[in-house]
């Protein structure tokens, strides 16, 4: 170059085409790059969900299955309970009765028949 003179360089409209072709495609990549990022990030989202209902569902099974146990204990224990009081009664010698026993209660008589004729007034 000589001393004084400048070169210009002039665009000529293929360059701005090839050029905005170019952005185009560098924002394309760009975008592509960034759903990658995000599908990845859901998808770990996703799997962390999981393991945690994975595990609070353990946690719950192993909460229920205690209840559940307790109850059944108690329920056992309480049957147990009720065993022996049953075998002491089933123990004692039973009085001897005749062939009809009497009720503790006292019986009620039935008041007499009577027939419709002695209800009604006479005329």
């Amino acid at each position: 170059m000589r001393a004084g003179t400048s070169r210009r360089r002039y665009r000529s409209p293929a360059d701005d085409e090839i050029g905005a072709l170019g952005h185009a495609a560098q924002a394309f990549k760009d975008s592509m790059i960034e759903a990658e990022r995000l599908r990845n990030a859901q998808k770990d989202a996703e799997e962390q969900a999981d393991e945690a209902r994975k595990v609070e569902l353990a946690r719950l099974g192993n909460e229920f299955q205690a209840t559940v146990g307790n109850i059944v204990n108690a329920v056992s224990s309480a049957s147990t309970e009720l065993e022996r009081p049953h075998a002491r009664l089933m123990a004692m010698p039973r009085p001897r009765s005749s062939s009809r026993a009497r009720p503790p209660w006292p019986r009620r008589r039935r008041p007499p028949m009577c027939n419709r004729s002695q209800l009604l007034p006479s005329r």
